[in-house]
């Protein structure tokens, strides 16, 4: 759009823009400074001022627009959203709540919450509110940088007539129209600083001709902007300075500029990679790093945001955006708007009410002026009915006096009295009619405003019937949470990226959670042991979710009122935690929890007193037990030793009868051998019985002395098998000889 523009042709077709903004925007701003005076009590028109004036009647407002407006930011305060960092994966976990640390120590220290709620009731009386977040040096502490949020006045803000949406996402530019003292501006522009000396003592200040035309007299000049209210000694979209306040005007443009944008496939890795230095500069690198290489890349055009601001014929900046954040750094709170989008205008709840609030004014002022005039209406009467007639006059607007008649003027009669006309009711109905009219048209129902005292309800009706009125105003804090969602996108952007290390360290400080090396630069958890280099919050990556702020007043009954009921039916709930959610001073809560701990510790002490008596009854009774086990343990124990005892010498008797039989059985088996050894071979008759005499009169092992005969026993009738055989042998061979003998014969 504005692209390689000089500076002259730059400041037209800025200022051109900047006058087709203004005028796009004449009717809606005409419209909505009406909508701020409907909110501050001012309802009445000059021209219906007049003519009530002229009439002698009152004109009386009675403002139900207020107190509409201020539920809405009370129901907004009791119910605020806070908007955190979520990490993306587990491990980033500590350093999103380092941000969000940061993010909710700066606004505690900030008026960042009242910079936004003024914004968000600017929404809501007329349509649109605005929002403006910056970061600038701090001049104390060079090393730091302050962030400041704006609340911006409706009037001061211009955008493009072509957006239609409500995050000026398709908004080609947007155009703050801001008023800076002398001292500011100096701050902020030190090289104007001569000039604005110059200015000021010649009273003339470098206007373009392109605003020099826009005159009063000029047709083309919006007529909405000549009816400014203010008290400044020039209007101010004609001059850029104004010499009574001593301030100067500055037009903050912020549009968006295409740009080229490189990307480079890395000749070591084969990965694209985007150029972030200047192209030509990043050619003759490559080529010197990488000789006889081909450079592969890719151009393709994006846009970004760019910051323009000039003060008549002074470009004091013009230049990339310096938030890192790709967007605009005025941030809109909108509330409704036309559904189809074909206009892009916005109107608030104050749009919605102006024609019931008008009513209700005038059949009051209407009711007042009739109650005024019921003592007399008004008579006909005949020129000589009176005695006087100014008196009559008089007497007929006061209430009980007496009107004094020629005689005969009352036909019969010697007085008679005066009828009272009737009041219409027509005209309360009106005005009742008017006032439910406001309730239909807003949504905001009696039980939002904690004004229906008609029924005796129990109280989780009356919440349940405040859930249902909040639903109809879902769309109202819809638009302040995407503001606030919009405002910290940019607050994290201006962290990370913007603020110095040794700042974000000064900022978390030494509590109690966060140990802080700013050697090292590192953040350490007490809690969890987890070390974060600082420098990661740079590079983190993360989600943005809501969550409410805090405990309100009405979640506080509302939780206090379950708490309640779980502990009426049985439920075990701590008494503190009841405590904490009434609406008492902190002091007396603190008094009441300490009173409970006492009582519990009272309690608790009684009852270790008499677990201690119990424990003593118990351990005598054991000690009792304990005894009489023991006797009957050794009473048993010496029945049993008894018992072996008798066993032992049983076994003794029985094992000397067995030892008996074994060994006659022992001494008969070995007779029976020795005989058969002895039958067998003389030769081993005398080892067998010097066995024999050995196991009788040694205690050698018996069974090794019968292992031995038996041994003996069966080489012995080896021996006479091996004889038999022999003999048989001899025997046949002595018959063959025989036979032989017989045939040589």
């Amino acid at each position: 759009m504005l692209e390689r523009l000089g500076k002259k042709k730059l400041l037209e077709e800025v200022k051109e823009l900047f006058s087709e903004a203004v005028a796009a925007d004449t009717d809606w701003q005409r419209n909505a400074r009406e909508s701020f005076k409907f909110r501050d009590n001012d309802q009445w028109s000059e021209e219906e001022k007049s003519i009530l004036e002229e009439a002698k009647r009152p004109h009386l407002t009675f403002n139900i627009t207020k107190s509409h407006i201020d539920l809405i930011m009370g129901i907004n305060e009791d119910q605020r959203k806070r908007f955190v960092c979520t990490p993306v994966s587990v491990d980033d976990s500590f350093r999103c709540d380092i941000l969000n640390d940061i993010i909710s120590i700066l606004y505690e220290k900030n008026d960042w919450i009242d910079e936004e709620d003024a914004a968000f009731e600017s929404a809501v009386i007329c349509g649109r509110g605005w929002v403006s977040i910056d970061f600038d040096i701090d001049v104390d502490r060079y090393n730091r940088i302050t962030i400041t949020e704006t609340n911006i006045p409706i009037h001061e803000v211009r955008r493009d007539p072509a957006s239609r949406k409500a995050d000026l996402s398709d908004a080609s530019y947007i155009i703050w129209d801001k008023w800076l003292s002398i001292e500011d501006f100096i701050v902020k522009y030190p090289k104007m600083k001569n000039k604005v000396i110059e200015a000021f003592a010649t009273g003339r200040w470098p206007v373009l001709d392109t605003l020099q035309r826009l005159s009063p007299e000029n047709a083309d000049w919006p007529s909405g902007d000549l009816n400014d209210v203010s008290d400044y000694e020039d209007a101010l979209d004609i001059e850029f300075y104004d010499t009574k306040k001593r301030q100067i005007r500055v037009a903050h443009m912020e549009y968006w500029k295409n740009v080229d944008v490189y990307w480079v496939r890395n000749p070591e890795t084969g990965e694209w990679e985007k150029v972030t230095k200047d192209w030509k500069f990043f050619k003759e690198e490559f080529n010197k790093i990488y000789p006889g290489k081909e450079l592969e890349y890719e151009k393709r055009i994006t846009k970004e945001v760019w910051w323009l601001q000039f003060s008549g014929d002074e470009i004091l900046f013009n230049g990339k955006s310096p938030i890192a954040y790709k967007g605009f750094n005025i941030i809109p709170c909108f509330l409704y708007g036309d559904v189809s989008r074909r206009n892009a205008n916005h109107f608030g709840i104050v749009e919605l009410m102006k024609d019931a609030q008008r009513e209700i004014n005038k059949r009051v002022s209407q009711t007042l002026n009739l109650l005024n005039q019921q003592v007399q209406p008004g008579v006909y009467a005949e020129v000589r009915a009176f005695i006087n007639k100014d008196q009559a006059e008089a007497s007929m607007k006061e209430a009980g006096a007496i009107t004094w008649l020629n005689d005969g003027a009352i036909q019969g009669q010697r007085f008679l009295e005066r009828n009272v006309p009737t009041f219409p009711s027509a005209i309360m109905q009106m005005e009742q009619f008017a006032q439910e009219i406001v309730r239909r048209i807003t949504g905001i129902n009696p039980d939002l405003m904690g004004q229906n005292d008609k029924r005796q309800e129990p109280g989780i009706v009356v919440q349940l019937r405040q859930q249902q009125g909040m639903t109809i105003l879902k769309p109202v804090f819809k638009s302040y949470e995407r503001m606030k969602r919009e405002l910290f996108r940019r607050q994290i952007s201006i962290i990370t990226q913007h603020m110095p290390l040794r700042q974000i360290a000064q900022i978390l400080g030494q509590g109690d959670r966060y140990v802080i090396d700013e050697n090292v630069g590192t953040i350490e958890d007490t809690s969890t042991n987890l070390i974060c280099n600082i420098k990661d919050l740079r590079t983190l990556e993360y989600d943005i979710d809501g969550e409410p702020e805090g405990a309100s007043l009405t979640k506080n009954m509302m939780e206090l009122a379950v708490y309640t009921e779980m502990q009426k039916n049985g439920f075990p709930v701590d008494p503190a935690v009841i405590i904490s959610k009434t609406n008492l001073p902190m002091s007396e809560k603190i008094g009441w929890i300490q009173y409970i701990e006492n009582q519990s510790k009272s309690q608790s002490e009684q009852a270790q007193q008499q677990f201690a008596l119990e424990k003593q009854k118990l351990d005598q009774l054991h000690q009792r037990e304990l005894v009489k086990l023991k006797l009957d343990a050794m009473i048993a124990s010496k029945k049993i030793e008894n018992q072996q005892e008798k066993d032992h010498l049983k076994a003794s008797v029985d094992q000397v009868k067995i030892d008996n039989t074994r060994e006659r059985d022992m001494k008969n088996l070995t007779l029976k051998t020795l005989e058969y050894i002895a039958k067998v071979s003389d030769g081993k008759k005398e080892s067998a019985e010097k066995l024999l005499n050995l196991m009788i009169d040694s205690q050698a092992d018996r069974r090794k002395v019968v292992m031995q005969l038996v041994d003996t026993f069966i080489k012995a009738k080896k021996d006479i098998a091996v004889a038999n055989i022999k003999a048989k042998a001899m025997k046949k061979m002595g018959k063959s000889e025989n036979e032989s003998s017989n045939k040589t014969k």
